[in-house]
């Protein structure tokens, strides 16, 4: 609550706070965040604080929205925030949003919002018009999105239609298009309105007229939206008094109806309903036969009684109607009561709840056991538990019914083949059961024409699954190509790809070479385009316009040479990628902090200073942990602002094999910060190895210096250390590669 209350003071008050508490990473280190103390009736400060600091909400907004949500770690919402940058959302987009719906900054960021930021992006949405659909609807990115393209396109829409109709009513992305959509576009096609190729066309005004049954002015639109009972009350029900047919079968149907005591309600009989109205728009324009569920016409007329039989037949000159072959009308299933054999395979041999079996049978009809029983016993196989399962089936019920020798069994062993464990077979299937269902020899076959190895297309795919769903040579290979035609190798694309494989999804026209373009204009040559794709892989699907242009613009502003930006580029180019608002925030605080702009530190700082100040004071108390004080962090960071940037796991490792393994004292890591950045596992024990070694045949001195060892160029370091002496000691080689485990020294080493 302090820091809120220092936030609203007037600049020399503020100023003269911030004197007092010597920086903003040194206040608060002994003490623990005041959010760790609940209190049910005031804000949150951290909640309030990131709110207005990060999101840009006004104190009384921030305050408001904090009763909605509880933030006690920065790490997702700076996540969720970096997401909407990414994609170009400026910070009032941001700050609408999160004022509309506070709860997205917790929303689950690798299974639902990125796949879904992705997907409107594949559709061809721009910043601009996904911005305008958000803030509309902030809850359709925590929509399943994919399902409702997926049934979009089912019904003949393209990406451009889809994307049309959902900036219109973002709402679509929040139904469940199955339960829905579905039968009120089956509806409007039995009516005659819309035949099988005019789906695409449902968004605009195609009503039938001819039949005047709807007004010319009702749009498709306003029906498909209508809850479930005014569509019937307004579609169905309104014309059940001249339907003497429907009648007859609304009554007749009853017994029929499992689970049902009572009379069936519309709701209950629409979908049999439309084909009654079929039937009686037969009757009534015998000239104008239709060609759609003529098998269900057959199956409601056998069972009409045998006057309204003979009075449609005369009107129909009787030649609809052939009734030698058909099933009764009670063997047709009820689309809302559950069917009783799926429920009961659900629960029993897929572990779904009561409530989910319901849920689940109303996206398919099990006739027979034999092939989803196949399917379980195809994923415990290879290794899936009961867990993994029950999630598979529930995001995607139908793999019960998909085609079990000619698909999955080969997409299963394909995948075993490449390398996949069980634990990451379930984790990619986890992310997009569809998969399975792909056609996933073809894609790994053109990254294997295209000199992926198999791990490298197992690393590629676990990352990315949905790379299995596209047509791998019409959005794939074009990408590749133009890749190849920058000068990067084979090698090069293929570590890009499988450090990045986002950018096989990135819009080749839209994405990838606006970006090369402008790199190329700021940078001059391809030669240099590539040292700055090596940098940073990022750089490629950096947005040019929003953040890499406006960042490289800040830094000249203060200061900072051009030459020495231009630098960033092939040295470190990642803090140009951060969103804008956060660079400026984080240039703002390196000047506070003292650094130099003509320093190269200057730029690395910045992405140390733009981490959560919760973050910050995490790896402030890690480093206290082992003995150093305020100043001391201080002056490492100074020295090396990459000290900051180092993980707490990774602190707590190296500073406990410096301090307890070697008896260093903590004020020399201060001095070289340096050590913290490198690899224990693969430099510092190696060296300590082949050191105790040498030491312990005499052959260096016991005074050498080991931080002048350890900071040693590997190239100098092999040859004065391990090539010299390698006939003399054999082992010395084998030290080196970690092969002899380093006990510790004997003696005190010169530090």
């Amino acid at each position: 609550m302090l820091r809120l209350i220092c936030i609203k003071l007037p600049q020399e008050l503020k100023h003269k706070a911030s004197s007092l508490t010597h920086g903003h990473f040194l206040s608060t280190s002994s003490v623990k965040p005041i959010a760790e103390l609940p209190n049910s009736k005031d804000p949150q400060p951290l909640t309030v604080s990131f709110l207005q600091n990060s999101c840009g909400l006004s104190l009384e907004s921030a305050i408001s929205a904090s009763k909605k949500l509880y933030i006690d770690n920065t790490k997702n919402p700076n996540s969720v925030l970096d997401l909407l940058r990414t994609h170009g959302l400026t910070q009032t987009h941001i700050r609408n949003l999160i004022s509309s719906r506070p709860l997205l900054l917790l929303a689950d960021l690798d299974n639902t919002l990125k796949p879904n930021m992705e997907l409107f992006e594949f559709l061809g949405f721009s910043s601009t018009s996904l911005a305008k659909m958000l803030i509309r609807y902030p809850a359709v990115l925590e929509s399943d999105a994919y399902t409702a393209v997926e049934f979009f396109r089912a019904h003949g829409f393209g990406n451009e239609q889809i994307s049309t109709l959902t900036m219109k009513r973002p709402e679509f992305y929040l139904y469940d298009a199955q339960k829905i959509l579905k039968p009120k576009f089956e509806f409007f096609q039995i009516f005659g309105l819309l035949g099988e190729e005019d789906y695409s066309e449902v968004f605009s005004l195609q009503l039938l007229i001819s039949k005047r049954l709807i007004k010319e002015d009702t749009s498709i639109f306003q029906a498909i939206r209508m809850s479930e009972n005014k569509f019937v009350e307004k579609l169905v029900s309104k014309y059940q008094n001249e339907l003497a047919v429907y009648l007859y079968l609304r009554n007749s149907m009853m017994k029929s109806i499992p689970g049902t005591a009572a009379e069936p309600s519309l709701v209950d009989l629409y979908p049999v309903t439309c084909c009654v109205l079929k039937l009686t728009f037969t009757i009534r324009f015998s000239n104008q036969l239709f060609s759609q569920s003529n098998q269900m016409l057959r199956l409601i007329f056998i069972k009409l009684p045998q006057q309204l039989r003979h009075k449609a037949s005369q009107l129909s000159h009787g030649h609809l109607f052939s009734t030698s072959t058909l099933k009764p009308i009670s063997k047709l299933s009820n689309s809302k009561d559950p069917q009783s054999l799926t429920v009961s395979f659900l629960q029993n041999s897929c572990g779904f709840s009561l409530e989910s079996a319901i849920s689940a049978s109303k996206k398919l009809n099990i006739e027979n056991l034999k092939n989803p029983n196949s399917v379980l016993d195809l994923l415990r196989t290879h290794g899936l538990t009961q867990t993994h399962i029950r999630n598979f089936i529930s995001r995607r019920p139908v793999l019960l019914l998909a085609d079990l020798e000619n698909t999955l069994k080969p997409n299963m062993e394909l995948f075993e083949s490449l390398g996949f464990s069980s634990t990451s077979l379930a984790k990619m299937l986890s992310r997009d059961p569809r998969v399975l269902e792909t056609d996933a020899y073809t894609v790994v076959d053109f990254f294997r024409a295209n000199g992926f190895s198999d791990k490298q297309i197992s690393t590629l795919t676990i990352k990315r699954p949905t790379l299995y769903l596209f047509n791998a040579h019409k959005i794939f290979k074009p990408k590749l190509e133009f890749l190849k035609s920058l000068g990067l190798s084979d090698l090069e694309i293929t570590n890009l790809l499988c450090t990045r494989p986002s950018i096989l999804q990135r819009s080749l026209e839209k994405q990838i070479i606006p970006c090369v373009q402008e790199l190329r204009r700021i940078l001059g040559v391809d030669e240099n385009v590539i040292k700055a794709i090596k940098a940073a892989y990022g750089i490629i699907e950096a947005n040019v316009e929003n953040v890499l242009k406006p960042n490289m613009s800040m830094l000249i502003s203060h200061g900072v040479p051009q030459s020495l930006a231009l630098k960033l580029f092939f040295l470190r180019p990642n803090p140009l990628l951060m969103p804008t608002h956060r660079f400026s925030e984080s240039v703002s605080e390196v000047m506070k902090l003292g650094f130099d702009p003509n320093n190269m530190l200057f730029v690395i700082a910045i992405p140390s200073v733009a981490m959560s100040k919760t973050l910050w004071e995490e790896k402030v108390e890690a480093y206290r942990g082992f003995g150093l004080s305020k100043d001391e962090i201080y002056s490492a960071f100074k020295r090396n602002p990459l000290f900051m940037a180092v993980s707490e796991k990774k602190i707590k490792k190296s500073m406990g094999f410096f301090v307890n393994k070697l008896k260093m004292k903590p004020s020399l890591i201060s001095k070289s910060p340096v050590l913290l950045l490198h690899s224990l596992e693969k430099r510092i024990i190696p060296r300590c190895s082949v050191l105790q070694l040498l030491i312990s045949k005499r052959l260096i001195k016991k005074d050498t210096n080991i931080v002048h060892v350890w900071t040693m160029s590997e190239k100098n370091f092999v040859e004065k250390l391990v090539y010299k002496y390698q006939n003399e000691v054999p082992d010395v080689v084998r030290a080196h590669q970690d092969k002899i485990e380093f006990q510790g020294f004997s003696i005190d080493l010169k530090m």
